[in-house]
């Protein structure tokens, strides 16, 4: 009892050992790393997500801008455009033939490239010249702030009283060397208010953008001015990005918000509540571990009282791996028994097979010496017949006493059957024809002992019929493709077409042939059997019906070259 009491102890104190030293404290551990890296980290990746966000913004309003400003190429590489704002026409009627001819319908194309673009103007610096619509006007009427004739870059400039974005490039000459005018491309704010609003969407905060040092905030139809406050976070610097091709700087309001207590109770009580979730756990570990404690400790009380004897059925109400320890220990005990039950029926059955045999104890030389003495008077009587019966005889009992369970050679079962059909066909006489043949190179391949003359034994029992038509029994052995193949054919009675292929099923299954009730089972179970234990792989055995009637058993099998023996003389 001592004992049992001191393992309980000692597995309750190990498994507390393993559970803090395994779980508590890694999870305690866990959870302040946790608390102190996961505020900082977070921050870290939202900044960088963010920094993402807005270079792709970026990077599509640009875009979209270089679209609107290619536009100024359509039109500087009309030659005839240039030579009309150069004074290349005239009269008012070639200007007005040209512009309803050529010019307004590259205006109308420009202006529909892209969804962006309001109107596209000229502004001619040569005086005289015919204002086309909204399309040709005169350089006077440019309002804003214009550009130098002399910029060849062209400028983009922002008109918070119009909510316009406006891009400017002069227009030279077919030679490059005199400035033509001022080409104009007005587009609405959506250029810009489009991606803003995206990007304010994807990161949840507000996003302004600053030009001339006043600030616009991005909604959903266009930008309104306004003066954020507190721009920049806690870091210090604000989220921005500086357009290349415009003085334009996108700018997001701070990284986080300004209350940090939110976060800070939100970790607090992601922390509680994951020690909470551990101590909860803990609880019904131990609770877990004592009852299944309990359990062990009760059942190795129950296996002490029986180490003298043999102990009953245990029953344990459990359903995980104990209980399956105990049904298998259960198991064991009614093995245990059917062994002992056993190993004393088997004392019995070797008890009396002991009687039997101090019964059965003949000498076989005797008989042998018997046989050759009846043998001998029968030669001296002049009785050849009977001589060669005994003879015959004799050796039969010498190969069937020397039993052998392993291999034997071909040779000597052909002897063995033909010494068999020997005494038949002294006894039936002119009722029983035989034959064997076998090539002299195959006559020390190995086989099983006794295949063939249980063969020849059911052909003359079963395929001898009423009549007195003589039986014939052929014996052959050949080789084909490194398979031997033994064939005993007989011209008697043949087994109906169904009985045949329900024994060749049977065979070709290694199942017993007894439920057929019929005597040929017996012989050619213990050949199939046989030959199947000593030639798995390649045996093959099969009964059919010849041509001209009878029946037909046909073996098959691969020997091992390494147990042939030397053929005989």
């Amino acid at each position: 009892m001592n004992l049992i009491q001191d393992i309980r102890s000692h597995l309750l104190w190990k498994m507390l050992c393993w559970f803090v030293l395994l779980l508590l404290l890694p999870c305690l551990l866990f959870a302040g790393v946790y608390f102190t890296v996961n505020l900082k980290y977070f921050q870290r990746e939202r900044a960088s997500l963010e920094q993402s966000a807005l270079a792709r913004c970026c990077v599509n309003i640009e875009q979209d801008m270089a679209f609107c400003a290619g536009v100024c190429k359509q039109i500087q590489q009309h030659s005839n455009f240039r030579r009309f704002l150069n004074g290349g026409y005239t009269s008012v009627s070639s200007q007005l033939e040209a512009y309803y001819k050529e010019f307004s319908a590259m205006f109308a194309y420009a202006e529909s490239s892209s969804p962006y673009i309001q109107r596209i103007t000229v502004y001619a610096v040569k005086k005289g010249l015919l204002k086309m619509n909204n399309n040709v006007k005169d350089i006077d009427e440019l309002e804003g702030a214009p550009m130098e004739l002399n910029d060849t870059a062209g400028q983009w400039i922002y008109q918070p009283a119009k909510n316009q974005l406006i891009f400017q490039k002069t227009i030279y000459s077919l030679q490059g060397e005199t400035s033509l005018g001022i080409l104009e491309i007005v587009c609405s704010a959506s250029l810009l208010n489009r991606q803003l609003s995206q990007f304010s969407a994807s990161i949840s905060r507000q996003v302004y953008f600053s030009y001339d040092d006043n600030f616009y905030v991005a909604n959903d139809s266009s930008l309104l001015r306004e003066f954020p406050s507190g721009t920049a976070g806690d870091s210090g610097k604000p989220l921005s990005q500086q357009l290349l091709s415009i003085p334009i700087t996108i700018i997001a309001g701070e990284y986080f918000p300004k209350d940090k207590g939110g976060s800070l109770n939100l970790l607090s009580l992601t922390a509680f509540t994951g020690l909470a979730i551990v101590i909860l756990c803990s609880l019904l570990f131990f609770f877990s571990i004592s009852r299944l404690s309990r359990r062990i400790v009760r059942f190795s009380r129950y296996v002490s009282q029986f180490f003298s004897t043999v102990p009953g059925s245990y029953v344990d109400e459990g359903s995980d791996e104990l209980s399956t320890l105990v049904r298998d220990f259960n198991l064991m005990l009614e093995r245990n028994n059917d062994l002992i039950n056993q190993i004393r029926l088997e004392k019995l059955r070797q008890n009396e097979m002991a009687y039997q045999v101090l019964q059965a104890q003949i000498d076989p030389h005797f008989l042998y010496n018997a046989l050759e003495s009846v043998r001998m008077m029968a030669e001296m009587q002049d009785e050849p017949e009977i001589s060669d019966v005994i003879f015959s005889l004799s050796k039969l009992m010498r190969y069937s006493f020397s039993v052998n369970t392993s291999e034997v050679t071909v040779d000597s079962e052909l002897d063995l059957v033909g010494q068999y059909l020997k005494i038949q066909k002294i006894r039936l006489d002119d009722q029983l024809e035989f034959s064997i043949h076998c090539p002299q190179e195959l006559l020390s391949c190995a086989c099983s002992q006794f295949i063939l003359q249980p063969l020849a034994e059911n052909a003359i029992k079963y395929g001898r019929n009423q009549g007195h038509e003589t039986l014939r029994v052929d014996i052959r052995i050949s080789q084909t493709e490194g398979k031997l193949t033994a064939v005993v054919e007989n011209n008697g009675t043949s087994l109906e077409a169904e009985k045949m292929a329900r024994i060749n099923a049977l065979l070709n299954d290694g199942q017993d042939l007894s439920e057929l009730s019929s005597g040929t089972g017996v012989g050619l179970d213990s050949i199939n059997n046989r030959m199947r234990y000593l030639y798995p792989k390649s045996f093959f055995m099969q009964l059919s019906r010849p041509p001209g009637g009878g029946t037909l058993v046909l073996l098959s099998w691969q020997p091992d070259e390494s147990k042939t023996k030397e053929a005989p003389k």
